[in-house]
């Protein structure tokens, strides 16, 4: 979330069923900017100042994905994002920015 990424190619790779959620993103090379925002990646892409290059498997998705929930840490309010399906009632989540600890209060 909100990377500068300065390179002449930048390879994102998301195995086994894997992905990486893309939000305010800028892929900076000597010939321009790619900005992705609200994008999933999965499989082999390849990001360059001014192009995407799709290899195997290499899917992108817009917009946030289905399964994704966020709350708020009640120690320090930060923003957490979770996969909804891999998370049980009373599953432990834990802060990235404070490490604060707590249980999810699923329906």
């Amino acid at each position: 979330e909100d990377v500068e990424i300065n390179s002449p190619r930048t390879h994102l790779r998301a195995t086994n069923h894997s992905s990486n959620y893309l939000q305010g993103t800028n892929f900076r090379d000597s010939e321009g900017t790619i900005s992705v925002s609200g994008v999933t990646q999965q499989g082999d892409n390849e990001f360059t100042g001014n192009s995407i290059s799709f290899g195997e498997g290499g899917t992108l998705i817009f917009g946030p994905p289905e399964n994704e929930i966020t709350g708020e840490c009640p120690n320090c309010r930060n923003i957490i994002v979770a996969d909804k399906n891999k998370l049980r009632a009373n599953s432990p989540i834990q802060c990235s920015q404070c490490g604060g600890r707590f249980l999810a209060k699923l329906p």
